[in-house]
């Protein structure tokens, strides 16, 4: 975002001091539902399958071991997404 890869420490204060004040005001939105995230199709369907597996191992539906192995199966099918 600084146009650049090695900053001087004078240039580099001034730009992170600029982007926390935007996280404060981007967190604050976000708490009040002004503000949401652009979501690629592909992770709305990985974040899919992990609620499904969740709401399965919650309910007591699946095994610890099972619910590890197929949330591991999931991230290693999508490593290079």
């Amino acid at each position: 975002m600084a146009g650049r890869a090695k900053l001087q420490f004078y240039v580099l204060v001034p730009l992170l001091l600029r982007e926390a004040k935007l996280v404060a005001i981007q967190l604050q939105l976000v708490s009040e539902d002004a503000l949401t995230r652009y979501r690629a199709n592909n992770y709305k369907a990985l974040d899919g399958k992990i609620l499904q597996c969740w709401n399965k191992y919650d309910a007591r539906d699946m095994k610890t071991s099972d619910f590890l192995k197929i949330i591991g199966n999931i991230y290693g099918d999508n490593v290079w997404i």
